[in-house]
C-alpha cells in the first residue's frame, strides 16, 4: 500500500506543475504516467481525476460529427 502510493507520488510531482483542465489534456498525463513512470491505468486515472471510460474512449471530431446539423442550421 506505501509503496503504490509512493510510486503515485513521485510520478505527479513531474504533472503538478501543469494545470490539466480537458479531458484530451488528462489522457496524455495518464498516458506519460503509464508509459514512463510505470502506474496502472487505473491508478494513473485516479490520480489526476479521470474516469478510465474516458481514457480509453476514441476522441471524436466535433466538427465532423456536427456537420449535419450545422449544414441543417444554415439552410
Amino acid at each position: 500500500m506505501y509503496a503504490a502510493l509512493s510510486l503515485e507520488n513521485a510520478a505527479l510531482k513531474d504533472v503538478i506543475a501543469k494545470k490539466t483542465l480537458r479531458p484530451a489534456e488528462r489522457r496524455e498525463v495518464v498516458t506519460h504516467l503509464v508509459t514512463h513512470d510505470g502506474l496502472p491505468v487505473q491508478q494513473a486515472c485516479r490520480a489526476v481525476r479521470l474516469g478510465r471510460a474516458t481514457y480509453y474512449r476514441p476522441l471524436m471530431n466535433r466538427a465532423r460529427r456536427d456537420a449535419p446539423v450545422i449544414a441543417a442550421k444554415s439552410r
